[in-house]
């Protein structure tokens, strides 16, 4: 075995595999006038089953990224829902006391239309109120996903480079038989 390679008690993930196996192949003695290297058939094949040992971790570790994310999603909609919520309760409690204050004034033509022209003042602060704490909700929200998109194609990036520098498996070969 190299000496690029961890201990065998370790397994290590794929990537640190991937890593002893790039070093490997980067360590070996190029053949003259050709691209090819000479490497050691048994070291590479043994890495190879030792990438195929930990790769479902790392799946599992992808699943564990994707429910992390489900959560946060649904974290973000129960905190729009609160917002959104309590913008509807304050709008509703601006409503009843310009209704209030409306019913109190009604003796008087002039306090009645001063009263009413109030109580829509009121009605449309507390609707744009309300309008600004959904639209900041909102924003919040559409923030938090997009930073999770971003993190999440990170993270997918990084898999997929994993599996595209996976090598693909030939046919075994008549007579030849793979140490597993």
């Amino acid at each position: 075995m190299s000496q690029a390679q961890p201990p065998s008690d370790e397994i290590g993930t794929v990537v640190d595999i991937v890593d002893t196996l790039e070093e490997l192949v980067g360590g070996a003695r190029r053949l003259p006038f050709t691209p090819s290297v000479v490497v050691n058939e048994e070291e590479i094949l043994e890495l190879v089953d030792r990438i195929r040992v930990a790769l479902p971790d790392d799946l599992m570790s992808a699943r564990h990224t994707l429910d992390e994310r489900d959560q946060m999603l649904d974290r973000a909609e129960r905190e729009v829902a609160e917002v959104s919520a309590r913008a509807a309760e304050e709008a509703a409690r601006v409503v009843r006391e310009a209704q209030a204050q409306a019913g109190a004034l009604v003796e008087e033509h002039v306090i009645v239309h001063a009263a009413t022209e109030q109580a829509h003042a009121l009605v449309a602060d507390a609707e744009r109120h309300a309008a600004a704490q959904r639209a900041a909700a909102d924003d919040y929200a559409r923030d938090v996903i997009r930073r999770l998109e971003e993190q999440l194609e990170r993270w997918l990036g990084t898999v997929r480079e994993g599996l595209q520098s996976l090598p693909v498996p030939d046919a075994p070969a008549k007579g030849r038989r793979r140490k597993r």
